[in-house]
């Protein structure tokens, strides 16, 4: 039963950050536009605050919208490609198939998205944007491998002090 609820509990994790990207993708281009520009001036405001800048000397919100957007692509991916990856691992698929199929997987949800984004007003499919969401999928399944080495690591560790102690 244990087993059951943490493939269920993964998949709806896979599922849940699907729909949030499907969700962002469905936001017509003046209200993402202006969502993001609105998060990004309050958060300068909060900085400009902490370190005593005036509004004069804030940076060109603009210029960093168009950057912080495209991080945004990476960043929503990263997490997905973590989701998947676990996903595909507690239903017992191999570690160098998951790292496969989670690419396979994302590309072409990323592949969709950008689609979707053709047919939402002010909005428009990019191949560039397929490519940055791959970067930030490609860096998450990199963070996943890391810690699974320092899990065997630490595994092997402890399993050799219990060895020790026994003798």
């Amino acid at each position: 039963m244990k087993k059951n609820l943490k493939k269920i509990i993964s998949l709806i994790f896979v599922i849940f950050w699907m729909i949030i990207i499907f969700w962002f993708s469905a936001m017509d281009g003046k209200e993402s536009n202006s969502k993001s520009k609105k998060t990004i001036d309050n958060v300068i405001t909060e900085i400009a605050n902490v370190i005593h800048i005036n509004n004069s000397e804030k940076i060109n919100l603009t210029t960093l919208n168009v950057y912080l957007r495209k991080c945004m692509h990476g960043s929503v991916y990263f997490i997905l490609s973590i989701f998947v990856f676990n996903s595909l691992r507690v239903f017992g698929v191999k570690r160098k198939k998951s790292l496969i199929l989670t690419i396979i997987i994302l590309f072409l949800y990323a592949c969709t998205d950008e689609l979707h984004q053709v047919f939402v007003d002010g909005r428009n499919g990019k191949v560039l944007d397929i490519f940055i969401d791959m970067i930030g999928a490609s860096i998450g399944l990199v963070i996943c491998c890391i810690f699974i080495y320092i899990k065997k690591f630490i595994d092997k560790k402890r399993k050799s002090c219990i060895d020790l102690s026994k003798k």
